[in-house]
């Protein structure tokens, strides 16, 4: 099993994402950063992968690629997942509507 971590900043404050694959399968958890002191009592929530999860995601494999930490086959099973996924809607645009 490889895992492969990665921090977000939110309002509520700074989310840990830990992306894990086993068995040619992806899983994504996440929780809140914590100190040194909490870090055996935190609770990883399962989370469903989103597009913008993929992209930041192989970014991270990208960068570890490069440093030949990481196999190929990562990052081209990810390029082809988002191949075939939608693009996902900006927040807050027009649903059909060009803008006129």
């Amino acid at each position: 099993m490889e895992v492969h971590t990665w921090k977000e900043r939110t309002e509520e404050g700074t989310l840990v994402y830990r992306a894990c694959h086993h068995a040619s399968k992806w899983k994504l958890e996440c929780a809140p950063k914590v100190g040194r002191a909490e870090r055996d009592d935190v609770e990883w929530e399962h989370v469903e992968f989103t597009r913008a999860h993929w992209v930041t995601l192989r970014d991270v494999l990208w960068r570890k690629y490069q440093r030949k930490r990481c196999p190929w086959r990562f990052i081209e099973a990810i390029d082809k997942l988002l191949e075939d996924m939608p693009e996902e809607e900006e927040p807050g645009s027009p649903d059909g509507e060009d803008g006129q």
